[in-house]
């Protein structure tokens, strides 16, 4: 039915059932320049929000911990990690790829693309590894 094509576009359910069996309970989960409304209930978690504030902005100016304010501080953080997952959209991943920020393609739907870090040793060098899901 025209429904559930649209679900999968619209809701971020299917997505969060991709992503469930990457999460451990400690692991960080990044929303880079975008924000979706219903995956933290999914997932059951909140996520890092990364250069976005929109509506949360007053709360973040409260609580600043809680964001991180551009890429710079993203890719430092995401280089820092041993093991993290960031949603973002289609376009903001080439721009990740083009810049060679390490990271490997977990889950994708129309609107979305979903992360995981990947050990530098195992990419060889500072550039990306791993090749996307089709």
């Amino acid at each position: 039915m025209g429904h559930d094509s649209l679900a999968r576009a619209s809701s971020a359910y299917h997505l969060a059932q991709e992503i469930k069996p990457y999460l451990k309970a400690d692991t960080p989960c990044y929303s880079v320049s975008t924000y979706e409304q219903t995956l933290p209930f999914y997932l059951k978690r909140t996520v890092t929000l990364v250069a976005f504030a929109d509506e949360m902005a007053y709360g973040l100016a409260q609580e600043p911990q809680l964001w991180l304010r551009d890429y710079a501080e993203f890719e430092r953080a995401w280089r820092n990690s041993n093991y993290a997952l960031a949603i973002m959209t289609p376009q903001t991943y080439v721009e990740f790829r083009k810049t060679g920020l390490p990271m490997q393609e977990i889950a994708r739907d129309t609107r979305r693309v979903v992360v995981k870090t990947i050990a530098q040793e195992q990419s060889g060098h500072a550039g990306v590894a791993g090749t996307p899901k089709s």
